[in-house]
C-alpha cells in the first residue's frame, strides 16, 4: 500500500530512515500502514492500475 507522509517519523525498523513530508512511502504490511493512517503520519494514496497498452495494427 502506497501512503503519502503528513508528518515526519522515523522508521520503526530502521531508525536511521527517517521519512519526510510529502514523500511517498510503500509497505506490504497492512498493520503498519493502517498504524500509520491511525496515528495522522501518513495518508493513503490511490493506486492507479496499469492501463493496457494499445497496439497500432499496421497494413501492408
Amino acid at each position: 500500500m502506497k501512503l503519502k507522509v503528513t508528518k515526519r517519523f522515523k522508521d520503526k525498523n530502521k531508525p536511521s530512515v527517517i521519512y519526510e513530508v510529502g514523500q511517498t512511502v510503500s509497505f506490504d504490511d497492512e498493520e503498519r500502514c493502517a498504524n500509520l493512517v491511525e496515528r495522522g503520519l501518513a495518508t493513503p494514496v490511490e493506486e492507479k492500475k496499469a492501463s493496457p497498452k494499445k497496439t497500432k495494427k499496421t497494413s501492408k
